[in-house]
């Protein structure tokens, strides 16, 4: 069961944190930012999905949320291209377990299965509180993604 309940005052804060840095950080790729590949940090002005997804689980700690409930996730969209987000593990309001994805590419807060809906393809996500991975099935029902772990 996760630590977190979806009550108006973390629900405030998910959309509250999604709003925020999707309206203050732009979107630049890790090149234009760091000069150079790859490079995971969070984004404070620009970045790209993996550091925008950084910045939102930075600023939900602060807030006070478990680390363990703050996991990237990484998939494909509907495009075919690589793609990482902040997920979000809590119990909803009606007292079930379930997932929420923060993604820059979103307005809203949206149930992890709404972005299968949309066309991504799940390949993998943090394990709850670490800093390894497990590699993802692409069937987001019943509380969570295949294999997460």
């Amino acid at each position: 069961m996760p630590a977190v309940m979806l009550d108006a005052q973390h629900w405030a804060q998910l959309e509250q944190v999604q709003r925020e840095v999707n309206r203050t950080v732009a979107f630049a790729s890790d090149q234009a930012v760091w000069g150079h590949g790859e490079y995971w940090e969070p984004a404070t002005t620009s970045g790209d999905c993996e550091d925008i997804a950084l910045a939102k689980r930075a600023r939900l700690m602060r807030l006070g949320w478990p680390v363990e409930a703050l996991r990237i996730a990484v998939a494909t969209d509907e495009h075919g291209r690589l793609h990482a987000l902040l997920t979000v593990d809590a119990t909803g309001a009606d007292g079930r377990p379930g997932t929420w994805a923060l993604d820059n590419r979103l307005l809203y807060v949206e149930p992890w299965q709404r972005l299968s809906e949309l066309g991504y393809r799940w390949l993998e996500r943090q394990k709850p509180g670490s800093s390894q991975w497990v590699r993802l099935g692409s069937d987001p029902v019943r509380g969570g993604p295949v294999g997460a772990g």
